[in-house]
């Protein structure tokens, strides 16, 4: 503040703050700009053309922008351009980095060829220009990851042949290509040259073994063969000991016509995840209402938000994030799970809810913290949408926290905005049908809009499909691939659907979501489950 006022009076007094401020707090881009300006008014050009250098490489957006107008493009090396757009991955920024990086392959002379293909090639796959970037990774020499853009690209003989080439040369990474390959032949009904594969896979691939073995006891559970999934599944279990084969050996013994209810009882009494919510839902159960107050211990006061004056003048003058850092500052230090408590609630009041959970669920958190990882975030505004497009606010709080963790500015590598993740082109379509007037992307950030949009979207699919799961899958994957998992794989129940949706992060997304439904189901006093599956 005191820079500022320096700034405002036009004094040329103060350089010495300037630069202790910028040496204390190197991320704060914008003072860092204005010290670099006022070291060229300073006539110190050569240390204000570093600084604006710097910024140019290291930010992004318009600030960057100004920056560049500052120097000569001469100034620039093909390492900063190659720099720039490495900054410019870790920020989603895809698109830009492919801009910065061919115009860093023109000016390059060879020494730095590799690097620069290999970071295109990346850029593409991310944008999901899959052909373009399997042709940037075959010039950089990087056949895995040529291959794996070529098996999403649908080039499936091209795809094989690099498989086999990979294989022959002994590469141990052939061994995730190999299952791929095996994955395919599933989906293509060749179950017998699947299983072979992944018995090919185990015994030359111990990276793989694991999930080999777990592909070929789906695969048998998947076609009926109820006896050998179990032994496959109850192999990975005293293997691993993860909930999810203890699941599925339950299910298996569900086809057999076997007694499954003690292991239900005993999965949903111990997992906090996702097969800890199915077993509840399989022995259908009442949801047990356990609404908490903040409490680690039940022999304490129960525990209140952090208290420091100084948070409260930061978070006073709008300067939230501020606050935020010092309380995570805080929280590294703290000596107890209360005093964490303490500064995750205080970080929940101020509406910096992703850290306060983040630094929570680090921890072995029992139920005392419950309210903390799953918030009654911006509830209100939930709450009106939620009645206004007829869906369960606690579905939307749900999607909410597994898309953004309640962070109002996400934006995704796909750009999808705010705190529901809405594309552009779906929030455009939405707000023709409940006219939200929105004529700019900023506009699709605003808390209520995103919500308001969010609310509509996922009440649609709910509706469209007739079950949650299949919407919440359809949300992240959208309505039309679904639509084609659902045909082509029959699915007898919806946690066979789940289990066995072809992305990665769509499967993990829906476990993620149905999770944190079943603990906010928690909240409402509702001591029924619903029909989920």
């Amino acid at each position: 503040m005191e820079i500022k006022n320096i700034i405002s009076s036009g004094s040329s007094q103060g350089l010495e703050i300037f630069e202790s401020y910028v040496k204390d707090y190197p991320a704060d881009n914008e003072m860092k700009f204005l010290f670099a300006q006022a070291l060229k008014n300073r006539g110190e050009d050569d240390k204000a053309k570093k600084i604006f250098k710097s910024l140019y490489v290291g930010s992004n957006g318009m600030l960057s922008k100004i920056a560049y107008s500052e120097f000569a493009p001469s100034d620039i090396t093909v390492s900063d351009l190659i720099e720039k757009a490495a900054n410019l991955m870790n920020v989603m920024k895809f698109k830009e980095a492919e801009s910065v990086l061919r115009e860093a392959l023109i000016r390059d002379d060879g020494q730095h060829k590799s690097a620069i293909l290999r970071k295109l090639g990346h850029s593409l796959f991310r944008q999901k220009k899959y052909k373009e970037s399997a042709e940037i990774f075959e010039m950089a020499g990087e056949y895995y990851l040529r291959a794996r853009a070529l098996y999403r690209g649908g080039e499936r003989t091209a795809f094989d042949l690099l498989v086999k080439e990979l294989v022959s040369r002994g590469d141990k990474r052939a061994g995730a290509l190999l299952m791929m390959s095996a994955s395919e032949k599933i989906r293509n009904g060749e179950i017998d040259e699947a299983l072979k594969l992944y018995k090919n896979i185990a015994a030359k691939y111990p990276s793989e073994a694991e999930d080999a073995l777990w592909s070929s006891g789906w695969a048998y559970y998947r076609s009926g063969y109820y006896q050998k999934a179990l032994n496959a599944f109850t192999e990975l279990y005293s293997l691993y000991g993860s909930s999810k084969y203890r699941y599925w050996q339950a299910r298996s013994l569900d086809g057999l016509g076997k007694e499954t209810e003690q292991i239900y009882r005993q999965l949903a009494k111990k997992e906090k995840n996702f097969y800890g919510v199915l077993a509840h839902l399989r022995k259908e159960t009442e949801v047990e209402n356990r609404v908490v107050e903040i409490n680690a211990d039940p022999q304490t006061p129960i525990l209140k938000p952090y208290s420091s004056e100084r948070i409260d003048i930061l978070t006073e003058l709008g300067m939230k994030k501020e606050a935020a850092a010092e309380l995570i500052n805080i929280a590294r230090k703290a000596d107890s799970f209360n005093k964490l408590v303490s500064v995750s609630l205080k970080l929940q009041e101020i509406g910096e809810y992703k850290p306060a959970i983040n630094l929570i669920a680090k921890m072995s958190y029992g139920e005392s913290a419950r309210n903390i990882l799953y918030p009654l975030a911006y509830w209100n505004i939930v709450k009106e949408a939620s009645e206004k497009h007829g869906v369960d606010p606690f579905i939307v709080l749900s999607v909410m926290r597994e898309e953004s963790r309640f962070d109002p500015a996400a934006c995704s590598q796909v750009g999808a905005l705010g705190l529901m993740q809405m594309m552009p082109y779906t929030a455009y379509a939405i707000d023709r049908k409940i006219n939200l007037n929105i004529t700019s992307e900023e506009q699709i950030y605003d808390v209520k809009i995103n919500i308001a949009l969010g609310s509509y979207y996922i009440n649609f699919l709910i509706k469209e499909f007739g079950s949650l799961p299949v919407a919440v899958a359809a949300y992240n994957a959208g309505d039309h691939i679904v639509r084609k998992w659902q045909k082509a794989g029959n699915y007898k129940a919806l946690d066979e659907f789940i289990e066995d949706i072809p992305y990665g992060e769509t499967k993990n997304f829906t476990k993620r979501v149905m999770t944190s439904y079943f603990e906010y189901l928690k909240h409402s006093g509702e001591k029924e489950l619903p029909k989920i599956l």
